[in-house]
């Protein structure tokens, strides 16, 4: 098991969505109740302050500038 939550994003009708890329990230989404999670989202994760023992890859916010998201 990591400690990382990986999700790459793609660019979907104009939106940024991002898509869970392993087994931790897969499990955020069905705890969610989506396929997808959104900058919001991940950004919630990020600083809800809750310790989930897991980090965001760092890689999101540079993606995001690429896709505009």
């Amino acid at each position: 098991m990591t400690n990382k939550l990986i999700f790459e994003p793609k660019s979907v009708y104009g939106r940024t969505l991002f898509y869970p890329k392993n087994k931790e990230a897969l499990a955020i989404c069905r705890v969610a109740g989506r396929k997808t999670l959104t900058k919001q989202d991940l950004q919630t994760l990020e600083g809800s302050g809750v310790r989930l023992g897991f980090d965001i890859d760092k890689a999101v916010d540079q993606l995001c500038a690429l896709f505009g998201g």
